[in-house]
């Protein structure tokens, strides 16, 4: 029979996603163990499987300390989703999240459970309050960081200094709460839990504390423009998540942008250089459908983002769905303009809207691999 009697229950998770991070796992590991000295704890780690071999040396500490355990993805990327997978696997009852580049000041986590057992749900290390410091950020990161704490302030009237900080630490009946209505993915976890909170009228008691971020020691920030693009679908999200999906959404907006490139290239092929319309209508059509699918692979679906041979792949099969869309679209436009006597700009609109939901729905699954349960 295992005795059980002398095994600690886990009072803190701490969750943090890595990807090629193994040079700051020892030291970070480190660090946390001596400042929590007193308290049960365990550290998850959510490894994107990092070509660095980070989870080697994860699974190596793993099997001297049981409070080490790791989470291996396959297929799977981005940090917010990592750190979701990272919180359902714990049983704690306070969970914290931070990242693996031994920037954020893991000596403040004690403080942070404090103030969550006496009076708050949600304790936050910001780097915008007095006696704080963001140091550890490039001058384009902080002004990243502070334009879109600004737009979230507008947009989704968050009431914090740091609202897109990566550093914080909650308790786990409130993440329950929230999880089953977060978006789940890009880099900003914080605001989501903060945003879906707000969307579920949970009274939420935050504090913020300061701290000093440090210089990257190891690696590489993953972390550019795709923030800002992060931000914005967040916000689609959260207005629009009951109309349509966040997904079609963005697919839509990026449709918008192929029939500008569409129109321009038709103009020029007419007008320049003196084509056929069809010869100039088909060219100007796959060129949309070209950038239609640069901008859907780099943005709406960059966590199935394609490379390599499977981006050319990925290409030849989007020309194939999107033609069968824009025949669908014509027949349609056809019928109703000819057979139905509907008005040009009502048969022309229901012909873009029809191919636009076939393009969606073919495309997602057949380029992306992505069903619409996701």
């Amino acid at each position: 029979m295992v005795d059980f009697s002398s095994r600690q229950i886990t009072e803190l998770s701490i969750i943090i996603p890595t990807r090629n991070e193994r040079e700051n796992i020892l030291p970070l590991v480190s660090s946390i163990s001596q400042t929590l000295p007193q308290i049960p704890w365990e550290i998850i780690f959510v490894d994107d499987d990092s070509p660095d071999n980070t989870a080697d040396v994860i699974r190596e500490l793993a099997q001297s300390d049981p409070r080490i355990r790791l989470i291996r993805r396959l297929g799977r990327n981005g940090l917010s989703s990592a750190a979701l997978e990272g919180m359902l696997s714990s049983t704690a009852k306070y969970l914290a999240l931070m990242d693996a580049d031994l920037q954020h000041d893991e000596s403040l986590l004690a403080e942070m459970l404090d103030k969550l057992k006496s009076d708050h749900d949600l304790v936050i290390a910001s780097r915008y309050l007095p006696n704080a410091s963001s140091g550890g950020l490039s001058e384009s990161r902080r002004f990243m960081s502070r334009v879109a704490i600004r737009f979230t302030e507008f947009f989704l009237n968050t009431r914090l200094s740091d609202s897109m900080s990566g550093f914080f630490m909650l308790r786990g009946d409130l993440f329950d709460l929230v999880v089953r209505h977060l978006y789940g993915r890009g880099f900003k976890l914080l605001l989501d839990i903060i945003s879906a909170g707000a969307a579920l009228k949970i009274p939420m008691r935050v504090l913020e504390l300061p701290y000093a971020m440090r210089a990257r020691q190891h690696g590489t920030s993953k972390l550019d423009i795709n923030i800002v693009i992060d931000l914005i679908i967040l916000i689609l999200y959260r207005y629009f998540s009951q109309i349509a999906p966040v997904h079609f959404l963005a697919y839509s907006f990026v449709g918008l942008i192929g029939v500008g490139v569409n129109m321009l290239f038709l103009w020029i092929f007419l007008h320049m250089n003196h084509w056929p319309y069809l010869i100039s209508y088909t060219i100007a059509l796959y060129l949309a459908m070209t950038s239609n699918y640069l901008l859907n692979n780099e943005f709406t679906f960059r966590s199935r983002r394609l490379r390599g041979i499977n981006f050319f792949n990925g290409l030849l099969r989007f020309f194939l769905a999107c033609s069968v869309g824009a025949l669908v679209s014509i027949s349609i436009s056809t019928v109703l303009f000819e057979k139905l006597g509907s008005p040009w700009w009502i048969a022309g609109l229901c012909g873009v809207l029809v191919s636009a939901l076939w393009n969606f729905l073919s495309s997602t699954n057949f380029v992306w691999g992505i069903t619409h349960d996701d």
